[in-house]
């Protein structure tokens, strides 16, 4: 059976690390050889390493602090650790480690499949990321979750690649709680607000709470920009109505009793949560963020609210509209739960199985 090599910034409970770790069980359950290299570049205070990953051996990559040494250093361990295990093939998520991947696969000779999780536009401009496009383009192949994604790169590498979105999981939790707080409006997510836009989200929310006082936002997750949350809610005098509660281990049951799910973000690729929420039927409100895993979930006022990004106007009007028009918010939830059927989880990890398998044939 294949040996297969996973490469990971962290193993958070962000989407990305949450889709790997995912797929690595599943490889497992199906006897492949399955390791899985954190290579540590994100600490985000995240519990998620202690979880139990049945028949997976985790490498831990220690960092170093030489300045200029670091991706040689790296890339040197991708190599030995590859050869070491004799890995029939390297699997990476997100953008350095992509990197890492397709250069430590060229000098292993073994074959690198890359996956696109997030916005790749965001990195079209300045030298040093069109060497990263450069180097990604020579992997083997790509996982994308949209098409627009796969758009940004070369031609040839779209040509050996294919698009599959996150799966949503089964759960115990298929519907919102009978005794959810229909005033509560929750997000979830990483507190990082370049990304997330956690302010336009604050001050959205300010904004509409000036019609409708009664209702709380409820933001779990954690990041590096809790403080200047914080200091937002402060400022906008709204200490009772916004509540950060730190990192949920269980995001279906934590949304479930929670009567609107919202993202603001500028850049996502399919995110997990939304998906998640729209699984038990919650009606959503998201950023039409790029590059469209958003709008591939929501379509506007039939499924969710689809709104401009950048635009603190556009999310209170949403909030409004969803607290002024009960039929509509039903209508929404409704039809949102029709994304199970879309995404399950055993017809994706097929399309991984078999794309895994042409390229390290």
């Amino acid at each position: 059976m294949k040996t297969l090599l996973f490469i990971t910034p962290c193993l958070s409970f962000a989407g990305a690390e949450k889709i790997l770790c995912w797929l690595a069980e599943k490889f497992s359950e199906k006897k492949y050889n399955v390791h899985i290299l954190n290579l540590q570049l994100l600490n985000n205070g995240s519990d998620f390493e202690i979880r139990n990953l049945k028949n997976i051996k985790v490498h831990i990559l220690s960092p170093i602090n030489v300045r200029g040494m670091n991706n040689i250093y790296r890339i040197a361990k991708i190599v030995n650790l590859a050869k070491e295990i004799h890995a029939d093939l390297l699997i990476s998520f997100t953008r350095y480690p992509c990197i890492l991947s397709s250069l430590s696969g060229k000098l292993a000779h073994i074959p690198v499949i890359i996956s696109e999780r997030g916005d790749p536009y965001k990195y079209t401009h300045g030298l040093r990321n069109k060497i990263g496009f450069l180097i990604m383009n020579t992997s083997d192949g790509c996982v994308f979750q949209t098409k627009n994604a796969m758009k940004c790169y070369g031609t040839a590498l779209q040509k050996r690649s294919v698009i599959i979105p996150n799966p949503v999981f089964e759960s115990k939790i298929h519907c919102q709680s009978p005794d959810r707080i229909e005033t509560d409006i929750v997000s979830v997510g990483r507190i990082e607000i370049i990304q997330k836009r956690y302010d336009l989200m604050i001050k959205g929310f300010a904004e509409f709470i000036k019609i409708y006082p009664k209702y709380r936002l409820i933001i779990y997750g954690k990041g590096p920009d809790e403080d200047k949350l914080r200091k937002l809610i402060d400022k906008y005098k709204i200490e009772e109505n916004v509540m950060l509660k730190g990192l949920t281990t269980d995001s279906l049951e934590t949304m479930s009793k929670c009567g609107i799910f919202i993202i603001t973000s500028d850049f996502e690729g399919i995110p997990n949560a939304l998906l998640e929420a729209m699984s038990i039927g919650m009606p959503v409100i998201s950023t039409d963020c790029s590059p469209g895993g958003a709008r591939f979930l929501i379509t506007d006022h039939e499924n969710g609210l689809l709104i401009p990004t950048g635009d603190y106007h556009s999310i209170a009007e949403a909030l409004v509209e969803f607290a002024s028009n009960n039929q509509l918010k039903k209508q929404c939830g409704a039809n949102a739960k029709r994304v199970k059927d879309l995404f399950a989880p055993n017809a994706l990890f097929n399309e991984w199985e078999k794309y895994i398998l042409m390229i390290s044939k």
